[in-house]
């Protein structure tokens, strides 16, 4: 019954600490949170060297930890305890109350840290962090916000948020909040700043009912302007592989065809996905399994090469072609073959 008053102490004196109370045991007390977390459940029985810091922690002996569980258990108001000092030498009291003091500075001292770094952190984010209340007014913004906006912070507090987007993209992101009201969530949409040309991958979170205190939700926002650009380019060169009149085709280093175009698809006879799920050895029969590794090594040493070669159509006609190999490097070490497919012996692809 002992243990029970501890653990009824125990639930009891960290419901005062509120919010974070089990970390501040932890940090004291060297307990491990996962060790912590298991007593609070009940999935472990703290030993008798554990219960003494947490009595400790709290600036209690065992004894008296103990007791004020026992009160607990019967109904009596825990706030009365104190009474189980009286007894204690005056030396005793006042080391007790100055070691609870020293916590209590220690506590306060690396919660304003905390927060300091916390706040110069997001103030000083790479991100877009805007926070609104629940008329969707900002009620802050970082730095990189302000930036992204092009207005003066003073411009952007207490107004609607969504106005930092394209005007035609509002209605989707206010649909997308709607349902998560009272309960909370988050989404993550692209949309186009009303600042320029600007794209920004927007994260809103908004935050459960009561957890958000005044504020009911959060955006965190990056600059994908240039990704953007990057996709644009990417969709434009492969648009213009694909419709190449000069048949093409990629090869990993297991003789592997990832990749052929329209041309290629011509050319042999072939569909893309029947090309795809064959080998170099396939469709080339001056390249057999053996020799694929000797080849491999060619092209790799030579970076880029031509040189004539045959290709077999899926009819099973033999055509002269020439070869230009080009290697394709990716910094991660990933390396294939970009083939480029040329008429051979003077010949005219039909």
């Amino acid at each position: 019954m002992d243990y029970e008053n501890f653990y009824e102490s125990l639930r009891y004196h960290v419901g005062k600490k509120g919010h974070g109370g089990q970390s501040l045991i932890c940090r004291h007390t060297d307990i491990p949170k996962s060790y912590l977390s298991r007593i609070m459940k009940k999935d472990r029985r703290a030993g008798t060297r554990t219960q003494k810091k947490i009595s400790r922690f709290f600036g209690f002996g065992l004894e008296e930890f103990v007791e004020i569980g026992r009160r607990i258990t019967l109904g009596e108001d825990p706030a009365q305890a104190v009474d189980l000092l009286g007894d204690l030498p005056e030396e005793q009291l006042i080391q007790r109350l100055t070691e609870a003091v020293r916590k209590e500075m220690v506590t306060a001292r690396l919660l304003d840290r905390t927060q300091l770094l916390y706040a110069d952190i997001v103030e000083n984010s790479r991100q877009m962090i805007v926070r609104f209340d629940a008329g969707q007014k900002i009620t802050f913004v970082n730095r990189a916000g302000v930036q992204m906006s092009g207005k003066e912070r003073a411009d952007l507090l207490n107004r609607d948020w969504k106005f930092l987007v394209r005007e035609e993209f509002r209605e989707q992101l206010a649909a997308k909040i709607k349902p998560l009201k009272g309960e909370g969530g988050s989404f993550s949409v692209e949309v186009p700043s009303s600042a320029g040309e600007i794209w920004l991958l927007l994260t809103v979170t908004i935050f459960p009912a009561g957890e958000g205190e005044h504020d009911l939700g959060q955006l965190v926002g990056f600059d994908i302007t240039e990704q953007k650009k990057l996709v644009d380019r990417l969709h434009f060169i492969q648009h213009g592989v694909e419709m190449s009149f000069v048949p093409t085709l990629v090869i990993d280093d297991n003789a592997g065809i990832v990749y052929v175009n329209k041309a290629v698809c011509n050319l042999l006879g072939y569909n893309k996905e029947e090309l795809t799920a064959m080998s170099v050895w396939d469709i080339n029969p001056t390249i057999s399994r053996e020799s694929w590794p000797r080849k491999w090594a060619w092209f790799e040493a030579e970076e880029n090469v031509v040189f004539p070669g045959l290709y077999r159509r899926k009819n099973g006609e033999t055509i002269p072609v020439e070869f230009q190999v080009s290697n394709l490097k990716y910094p991660d070490g990933r390396r294939y073959n970009v083939v480029f497919v040329k008429p051979g012996n003077g010949e005219k692809f039909a």
